[in-house]
């Protein structure tokens, strides 16, 4: 009685999670395509020493945050999944209470963090990078790069299967970063100034995100409260997710630190725009990450461990054939591209940005791993993740930087993040959610498919000096060896195909 009501009442799961996916995926490669231009623009607009600082301020800012994550946008996720399932099946309504307590327990945490970044970085830092800092705080509220108060909405949105409604709201504040980047291209913009465009930008989004929660909770009937005893249950469930997030944040942030205090201002601007600009690439693992944890929750509470494990081998052989295929073009076209881009200063990121390029095969596969691991309430397993990754990064930047600066960085931290996810993986391998046989096959038939596609990109453009017919070419090989060894054959493309054009025929509510 109660699926039925579900399943009269929402979607089918297959229908969710196409038109989540599609319509995010299309709005999140906006959204990343806007950002990429922006900090394309930065990396131009600045030198070598304000990226450095630019970069370093970010880092440091980002880290002292993890104070107030705490790791639990996951768990507020998971949570309000899980309210929306009771609600729909007759239960008691928590949605205001944990949204009203999740909200205060944030913006109490961000005080704090305000207060530590105001007493530390002058111990550390020059005046001037303190100075950018102190900007930087106000994104803790608004930001949705930092992920404290603003997040706590996001996961209303992604917990109610509305992810594409978050990827909307980005969507305005990339353009709105986009554009003023650009004005700021017609006259000499200093740090300051850049700084100020980079925080202020989020605002179009975060109000368009509190319209939108506000018109929710009106809708719904749902008052907003403080509770004590459920902030007290959300940091009791969040502990093994506070030091994972810990662990992974200084696993994505002690680069740039210790890059600064151990190498060059150069060195550090390389190794910060090659990061940078692979985040425009790694646009669909976030977003598939995000459509598919709540559908894994609503599967589990339901017992549907079936349902749940071919949802998440499909989504990580996608992620596994688009991973490789973006290091295959990385790859190919990094030293033509890079100089275009941002200029001949920065000719030698070139090959950092190739490190960076396969480094989303392990990036993609932890990313979705982590999310479903919360999603199933094995939170353990992404701390097991997180710090290994975070160990490996640290020691081979201690060993690698003085010597070879960000070559050093980006090698340790490629192995750091491949030793993450293969330890996330091993210890979801007796998980009901999880096929490791399958996933382990799929791996490797990928990996043999890379290997081909590259040794005949090589191959012929050693012959017709082309880069564009040898990656056509390359990539052709690619898909070939993908399609005949099962790993995502052409059959399951097209069926996926159908059901997206049949999808996009009705529109999604964006309230």
């Amino acid at each position: 009685m109660i699926e039925a009501t579900i399943s009269r009442s929402q979607p089918s799961l297959g229908s969710r999670i196409v038109r989540g996916t599609v319509s995010a995926f299309i709005l999140n490669v906006l959204s990343y395509g806007s950002l990429f231009v922006g900090q394309i623009l930065i990396a131009r607009l600045l030198s070598h020493l304000e990226y450095a600082e630019f970069t370093v301020s970010i880092s440091f800012v980002g880290l002292m945050a993890l104070i107030a994550d705490l790791g639990m946008n996951p768990l507020f996720t998971r949570l309000f999944a899980q309210s929306e399932e009771q609600v729909l099946s007759g239960g008691i309504d928590r949605r205001g209470t944990l949204l009203g307590s999740a909200l205060t327990l944030r913006v109490s945490l961000s005080v704090v963090v305000a207060l530590l970044v105001t007493i530390v970085s002058p111990m550390l830092y020059p005046a001037r990078v303190c100075h950018t800092m102190s900007i930087l705080l106000i994104s803790l509220l608004i930001s949705s790069r930092l992920v404290i108060v603003r997040s706590v909405g996001d996961s209303v949105l992604r917990g109610r299967g509305k992810y594409y409604l978050t990827a909307l709201f980005g969507l305005f504040d990339a353009l709105a970063f986009a554009l003023l980047m650009i004005l700021a291209t017609y006259r000499h913009f200093v740090l300051d100034e850049v700084i100020w465009i980079y925080v202020l930008c989020n605002v179009p989004g975060f109000v368009l995100l509190v319209r939108s929660i506000a018109v929710w909770l009106q809708r719904e009937h749902i008052s907003l409260r403080v509770d004590w005893s459920t902030m007290q249950e959300l940091l009791r469930f969040s502990v093994p997710l506070v030091l994972g997030t810990a662990l992974f944040t200084v696993y994505t942030q002690i680069d740039n630190i210790l890059l600064y205090h151990l190498s060059t201002p150069f060195e550090v601007s390389n190794y910060g725009v090659s990061i940078r600009l692979s985040t425009a690439l790694s646009a669909f693992a976030f977003v598939l990450a995000a459509v598919t944890a709540p559908e894994i929750t609503r599967l589990l509470h339901r017992g549907d461990e079936t349902r749940a494990k071919q949802l998440l081998d499909v989504s990580l052989r996608l992620l596994l054939v688009s991973g490789a295929a973006i290091a295959i073009i990385v790859t190919a076209t990094a030293y033509r591209l890079i100089p275009s881009l941002l200029g001949s200063k920065y000719a030698a990121a070139a090959p950092l940005f190739i490190w960076t390029g396969w480094m989303l095969l392990p990036v993609f596969i932890s990313t979705l791993m982590m999310e479903i691991s919360v999603a199933a309430n094995e939170a353990w397993f992404m701390t097991a993740n997180a710090g290994i990754a975070m160990c490996f990064v640290i020691v081979g930047d201690l060993l690698l930087i003085p010597s070879h600066g960000a070559t050093g960085a980006m090698f340790g931290r490629l192995l750091a993040s491949a030793l993450g996810a293969i330890a996330i993986v091993w210890l979801s391998r007796r998980s009901d959610y999880f096929d490791a046989r399958k996933f382990n096959l799929a791996t490797a038939k990928t990996g043999l498919a890379s290997g081909a596609a590259l040794l005949g990109f090589w191959f012929i453009q050693s012959n017709t000096n082309s880069t564009a017919l040898s990656l056509l070419i390359g990539l052709g090989i690619f898909y070939t060896s993908i399609h005949f060894s099962n790993v995502l054959p052409l059959k399951e493309v097209r069926a996926l195909s159908r059901r997206i054009r049949k999808t996009n025929a009705v529109s999604p509510n964006l309230e």
